[in-house]
């Protein structure tokens, strides 16, 4: 092997295309000859065709997987999310590099094909979902208002595609709008193409969705299109894949619903759950917040001694109000019971979402709006969304920010309503998520929770005693002695940031790309020296000389007390020079170095080594192939026979055998 070779190799696919397909065989071969310019597999879905369909994928090289439904002579009961979620999940098996949706009916051109395997093999990132622009073509000729579909994403096993039956865009849950990039890539749609097509197309959604509670004109294919069409050109050699400047969250306001919803466009109905015993005091704030966000609360009174009943009462938001017999102690406290008695009444109110909020737990006005905005917009049913609770202390214009502990908890009490949900859970600490949302299909929110009942030493004493005579064997936790702790560190509540994401992880994703500095190189190269003159310059060459096609960056760290700062300086000029003041042990070394680097990838080659050509670039190649750490084999630069022995002793822990 000659130096600077990478010996890294991903073997993975680079694409594979997936595709969900009902009475295909008119359009699968054409299908399968354009989509193998652009894909390495083809896993196929046959949602119950009665043509040759099956046995046509079944036949094609290309296709490496074929899942199955049962035959049916209609579109009805199709379940285009059910279908997709297969076939997203059969993915794993092969770990594709990328995913591609590409419908039977759709076809990428050889240019766009060429320019869109260019793109996945040097430029694009995961994280991202990309849009391609898709024409509806009649005859010949196109319409020119074209749609965007986002349809390309980064494969990760375990994704999790939303789950509306029909028209959505089947992009994982995790991949927020604010990261749907637009490129330049074409997919022509045949499926309309002729009035018998286009006809047929009617038919097929008619079937699929008579009521039209998912779309009202077919998937914009009712009429045909109008005026003078133009005709099919190729794509411009040298266009850029990605449109400058232009995210999908700049085209689509974030105020814009994400989907149809099949409610008439009405509000989202969100209803509290609140299980409250002997609560008096904590109702009348608990009522204002709820106002904020909640349509309605569903109550349980727990056998309180106090006025909690009446409270309950007497509220106007409390639609439905349950009881449990008076009685004097916390003993027979059953959470589990009481929390589904809740949800099974919330059924009642017909509510789309419900959230279970405690007395002693409020919103405040920022984080009520954005738990609105959240439903009516962004909030998919089937999955459970995580709040984080903080402690307040003293009042609620402080909290505590906890250490130990006391770190802040994450509740997960949101989720869309469906009849015959139940919760599952022992008597006491329960989640209170029904068991037909799996643990992958719960998601972290920014959404704050303000819990009171820490608020002073008196509410926290009271806590503690609750919890000593419902579990006095300590069945349900270990100990409840941190209830007694006093706040760790007390700051000032501060309202939410009106740009905050909903989605918890989504808004360290746009901190990233805020930070993101598009000029600045792909890997950074820290040398650490420490009285180094005899050698540095040696190395420092080796770095400069090195022949990269990505943009890199060299810095040099020194301490001691010789001249190896001053031969950096004045040999070479365009590296970045750190100069500690006292000499420094590798790991203050390399941290001085870390903290000034801008790659992508740090690379740390030490000041007695001399690159070989090409090492920066095979690095580049490793790191670009998925790699999150690379490692290289060090090669005898002494070829004398003292320096052959030392490097056989120095290297005897990793040679072969």
């Amino acid at each position: 092997m000659r130096p600077g070779e990478s010996i890294v190799n991903d073997a993975r696919p680079l694409l594979a295309c997936l595709l969900p397909v009902r009475n295909g065989a008119d359009d699968l071969p054409d299908y399968l000859e354009g989509v193998a310019r652009v894909c390495d597999m083809v896993i196929a879905l046959d949602d119950g065709s009665t043509d040759a369909t099956p046995e046509l994928l079944r036949a094609s090289p290309l296709v490496a997987k074929v899942l199955q439904n049962p035959r049916r002579t209609t579109y009805t009961g199709w379940d285009d999310a059910a279908n997709r979620r297969r076939l997203l999940a059969a993915a794993d098996e092969f770990a594709p590099r990328w995913v591609l949706w590409l419908d039977a009916d759709e076809r990428i051109d050889p240019d766009d094909a060429a320019a869109l395997r260019t793109f996945l093999d040097t430029d694009a990132l995961p994280g991202f979902a990309f849009g391609l622009q898709h024409f509806r073509m009649w005859g010949d000729h196109y319409d020119p208002d074209y749609t965007w579909i986002y349809r390309l994403f980064a494969h990760r096993p375990g994704q999790i595609l939303p789950d509306q039956r029909l028209h959505f865009d089947p992009v994982p849950v995790d991949i927020h709008v604010h990261a749907w990039v637009e490129t330049t890539i074409r997919v022509r749609h045949l499926g309309a193409a002729t009035e018998k097509r286009r006809q047929a197309r009617v038919r097929k959604y008619r079937e699929a969705d008579p009521a039209g509670d998912w779309q009202s004109d077919f998937g914009g294919l009712f009429a045909k299109p109008e005026g003078d069409l133009p005709r099919w050109e190729p794509r411009p050699a040298g266009l850029p894949v990605l449109v400058p400047g232009v995210v999908a969250a700049d085209r689509v306001p974030l105020g814009a619903p994400r989907a149809v919803r099949g409610n008439g466009g009405r509000a989202q109905k969100l209803v509290c759950l609140l299980p409250a015993r002997n609560c008096a005091h904590d109702l009348p704030a608990y009522f204002e917040s709820a106002a904020r966000f909640a349509d309605a609360i569903v109550a349980l009174d727990d056998g309180s001694t106090d006025d909690t009943r009446a409270l309950l009462e007497r509220e106007p938001l409390v639609k439905v109000l349950l009881t449990n017999p008076r009685r004097e102690s916390y003993r027979e406290w059953d959470d589990a019971t009481n929390r589904n008695r809740l949800l099974e009444a919330a059924g009642a109110l017909n509510p789309d979402w419900t959230l279970s909020l405690d007395a002693d737990e409020r919103l405040d006005v920022s984080d009520a709006a954005a738990l609105r905005n959240f439903l009516e917009h962004d909030a998919l049913p089937g999955y459970a969304y995580g709040l984080k609770v903080c402690s307040m202390s003293g009042d609620l214009d402080h909290y505590d920010a906890g250490s130990g502990v006391r770190q802040p908890l994450r509740v997960y009490r949101l989720f869309a309503y469906e009849p015959g949900q139940r919760l599952a859970g022992r008597r006491l600490h329960l989640v209170p998520v029904p068991e037909s949302i799996p643990r992958s299909r719960w998601l972290e929110t920014t959404l704050r929770i303000q819990h009171v009942g820490n608020l002073t030493e008196e509410r926290r004493r009271l806590r503690f005693s609750k919890y000593e005579e419902a579990d006095p064997k300590r069945e349900y936790q270990s100990t409840y002695g941190h209830l007694l702790a006093p706040p760790a560190r007390v700051l000032p509540w501060q309202p939410r940031d009106p740009n905050l994401p909903v989605l918890a992880g989504i808004a360290d994703a746009i901190g990233l790309l805020d930070e993101l500095d598009l000029d600045g190189p792909v890997i950074s190269a820290i040398v650490i020296s420490r009285d180094d003159e005899n050698r540095i310059e040696r190395a420092v060459g080796a770095l400069v000389a090195q022949d990269c096609p990505e943009p890199f960056e060299i810095i040099v760290v020194t301490s001691g007390t010789d001249r190896t700062a001053d031969i950096v300086r004045s040999r070479f000029p365009q590296v970045t020079l750190v100069e500690l003041p006292r000499p420094a042990l590798p790991g203050e070394a390399r941290n001085a170095g870390l903290s000034v680097a801008r790659g992508d990838y740090v690379t740390f080659p030490g000041s007695h080594i001399e690159l070989p050509q090409g090492s920066l670039a095979a690095r580049v190649r490793a790191h670009e192939s998925g790699y999150p750490m690379v490692t290289g084999s060090t090669l005898n630069g002494t070829r004398t026979w003292a320096g052959w022995a030392s490097y056989f002793i120095d290297h005897a822990a990793v040679l072969p055998g």
